[in-house]
């Protein structure tokens, strides 16, 4: 299965919606301590594709590729997409930006843990 996200074709055998993954022969496999998981970024751009099926992942960069990035907290966005994209009646997807509650860097120590002050989750 390959998709095309933003005119580029992305093959599952390496990229599954964009995400690859470092020290894995397959995508199945489990995760060893510091494995990586790497989303291609979709470089010089601020705008999400409108093709999209939910659960899509991307990661969108002002930037070019090794570009600097000056921003204290980097410039790069991750989105997921929330509602996927219906080419009969000409609908785009809607992507929602992950917020990120904290930042950390290895030379800085532990990374901050997670709030625990979020409202419990309820159905609905």
């Amino acid at each position: 299965m390959y998709r095309r996200i933003d005119g580029r074709t992305i093959g599952a055998e390496a990229y599954w919606a964009g995400i690859g993954t470092r020290g894995h022969t397959s995508l199945g496999g489990s995760m060893q301590p510091f494995d990586h998981i790497n989303i291609q970024p979709m470089f010089r751009t601020d705008a999400v594709p409108c093709d999209g099926t939910v659960g899509d992942m991307i990661l969108i960069s002002p930037l070019d590729r090794g570009e600097f990035d000056p921003e204290p907290q980097g410039s790069a966005s991750l989105w997921v997409c929330i509602k996927s994209s219906w080419e009969p009646e000409g609908m785009h997807a809607v992507w929602a930006r992950v917020a990120f509650d904290g930042v950390a860097q290895c030379d800085f120590g532990p990374a901050p843990t997670p709030p625990q002050n979020r409202p419990e989750l309820t159905r609905g």
